[in-house]
């Protein structure tokens, strides 16, 4: 059996995501992240980690054009078009990685301490994480800490929030603990006052 690689399975959840575009929960989770970062934000160049989605198009028709990566996100030398940027949008894509590290340190060297990064990523029980999804780690709010504080940044910081289906389409216990146990978790980050860029 061909085994996925790590940008097979993130290609996977994008397509997932474009089939969802129409749906009543892609809506409500476009119009809070509108709404969040209508209050963060900051004039000047924008990008966006990952491919672009449906929700970079819609993001755009309120903060103006964004920029996308291109590339494996593993690997050091993905592309970046700008040199700068005052604001990175990391949002649902650390948990398909299996190296975040690589993109928080390529992120740094487009920023400065003026600059925002906005991480957003699942937050759940260790016993309802993912086993057989497209999420290759989940990070707990430990290791999240830890890894900021190796990429040379610092949490300003962290909004919490709750996706809910409706009940009627639960099934089973996981499921339903789910409804009552999920959420997400958005980090501002910036440079760390001070930091070096040696690592």
């Amino acid at each position: 059996m061909k085994r996925k690689t790590n940008m097979n399975i993130y290609n996977s959840h994008i397509s997932d995501l474009e089939h969802a575009s129409n749906s009543k929960h892609f809506s409500k989770r476009a119009n809070f992240l509108i709404n969040f970062l209508s209050a963060e934000f900051i004039p000047g160049p924008m990008l966006d980690i990952g491919k672009r989605t449906p929700m970079t198009k819609v993001l755009e028709t309120y903060f103006g054009e964004i920029d996308s990566t291109d590339g494996d996100l593993d690997i050091h030398t993905f592309k970046i078009p700008k040199k700068f940027y005052s604001t990175v949008l990391y949002i649902h894509t650390i948990e398909h990685q299996f190296n975040p590290l690589t993109t928080l340190l390529r992120i740094k060297e487009h920023i400065d301490q003026s600059s925002k990064i906005f991480i957003a990523l699942p937050r759940r029980p260790n016993f309802l994480q993912a086993k057989k999804t497209y999420h290759y780690h989940e990070i707990s709010e430990y290791g999240f800490k830890n890894l900021c504080e190796r990429a040379g940044l610092e949490i300003v910081t962290k909004t919490y929030h709750r996706w809910k289906q409706h009940f009627s389409g639960l099934t089973g216990i996981r499921p339903l603990f789910r409804f009552f146990l999920d959420k997400e978790v958005i980090y501002e980050v910036k440079i760390k006052f001070g930091e070096s860029d040696e690592i």
